[in-house]
């Protein structure tokens, strides 16, 4: 899995699940580790991600989700009844970038999921290269 890698990044949480990542460039990075995407320890990662767009006045995630496993159902039930709203709400509009692996259990989870926060004002787009989201991020 490609992380975010710059010198000018600067890490501001990490726990079991992931790490979460200011970058200058104007968005936060999420480095998931590979190991199940359930729990508190799931749910603390974004909300640190939360806190920090908040902090920094950001509108942008890059998220990296290639060799993860799916995410729990009660997880994608938190995401689209909690989380998602809440950044909806709380950072007015933003802009996602995940990065997958096509044609996998994890991936066909997660655009079931995305289909359901479409009347949400959130753009998420999901790419097979680092390099196309980053651009993309970059872009919007």
């Amino acid at each position: 899995m490609d992380k975010i890698n710059s010198s000018q990044e600067t890490l501001y949480f990490s726990n079991v699940t992931g790490q979460v990542i200011y970058h200058p460039a104007g968005y936060i990075g999420i480095n998931w580790f590979i190991s199940p995407l359930a729990g508190a320890s799931f749910r603390e990662v974004l909300e640190h991600v939360l806190v920090l767009l908040k902090q920094k006045g950001l509108h942008k995630i890059y998220s990296d989700h290639r060799g993860m496993p799916p995410v729990w159902i009660d997880e994608c039930a938190w995401l689209l009844h909690d989380w998602f709203p809440r950044l909806a709400r709380e950072i007015q509009y933003g802009y996602c970038a995940l990065v997958q692996d096509r044609a996998t259990i994890g991936s066909a989870v997660l655009h079931l999921t995305l289909a359901r926060i479409d009347t949400l004002p959130l753009n998420v787009s999901c790419f097979e290269a680092s390099e196309e989201a980053l651009l993309w991020l970059k872009e919007v």
